[in-house]
């Protein structure tokens, strides 16, 4: 994973599986058990697959799952 933080902006890349559906959740803890979905899925592409998020208050982790 790569993370770039650049104003109200974050980008997220990571390497993908071909024909994987992938999602970025939200959550204030990273101890949550219920991470709450920001994105729909994207499918990976079998290559780099960037994800930008706006951020702001209040403060999130964030996390990329296969589903």
């Amino acid at each position: 994973y790569t993370t770039i933080s650049s104003g109200n902006s974050l980008s997220i890349s990571f390497r993908s599986s071909l024909g994987v559906n992938y999602q970025l959740q939200s959550s204030t803890t990273l101890t949550a058990e219920n991470w709450q979905p920001v994105s729909v899925p994207i499918t990976g592409t079998g290559g780099l697959v960037t994800l930008v998020q706006n951020v702001g208050e209040p403060m999130l982790f964030f996390r990329v799952i296969a589903l």
